[in-house]
């Protein structure tokens, strides 16, 4: 079994240093017995930021496997997004290894903790459907009004490519709200969305997206 204590800070954090992260970390693997573990530290880094494209976390998830554990301090030095955190709960989950969070006291190696994680995952769903159905909503009153139905038809022929309306729904909303593509991108992860090809979504795909619907237009 692995053991993976990971601590962040941003550049301007006012909260629980890397000190004295470290030191609640060292001192819980200590009481559980836990003989060695590996650190792994993300600084200047800000807790929006999706877990998987953190410099030194992505690469550390990406190499947990069934039976290990990812410990942390606080649950805001993992993600400051519900969203984002039910994705990595259901990645542990799939995988097989365990997330153990201090404050508040989840601890998927337990029937307890795992009971909250899952209650967590549940609330993130509910309040994804929730934003994709405000912002669907309010994308069919705006195209109502200027006389187009939402939707991304193909472009350049070929076998039409579709996104879910949601999605398409969530670039518009952004994007007239002066959003950059890099921004679009994190919010789109965030809410569990994919790209056409089933990957995570980066800015040059956002801007592609942008192409694909200025020409649909």
């Amino acid at each position: 079994m692995r053991v993976v204590l990971y601590r962040r800070v941003s550049t301007n954090d006012q909260g629980l240093g890397l000190a004295a992260q470290r030191e609640r970390l060292c001192a819980e693997a200590q009481r559980r017995g836990w003989g060695s573990w590996d650190e792994v530290t993300d600084e200047g880094v800000s807790g929006k930021t999706p877990a998987h494209d953190r410099q030194e976390l992505g690469p550390a998830l990406a190499s947990l496997k069934h039976g290990d554990v990812l410990v942390v301090a606080k649950l805001d030095r993992l993600s400051r997004s519900v969203l984002d955190f039910s994705r990595m709960l259901a990645l542990s989950e799939s995988a097989g290894w365990s997330l153990v969070c201090l404050d508040p006291g989840i601890d998927t190696t337990t029937p307890n903790g795992k009971l909250i994680a899952n209650v967590l995952m549940s609330v993130a769903e509910w309040e994804r459907e929730t934003i994709s159905l405000r912002i669907r909503e309010g994308l069919a009153q705006s195209t109502k009004r200027k006389g187009r139905r939402p939707g991304l038809p193909a472009v350049g022929g070929g076998t039409p490519e579709q996104l879910p309306e949601a999605v398409v729904a969530v670039v518009t909303d952004l994007r007239e709200q002066g959003k950059s593509a890099a921004l679009i991108a994190d919010r789109l992860n965030s809410y569990g969305f994919q790209s056409l090809r089933g990957k995570r979504w980066h800015r040059t795909s956002v801007r592609r997206l942008f192409a694909r619907l200025d020409a649909a237009a």
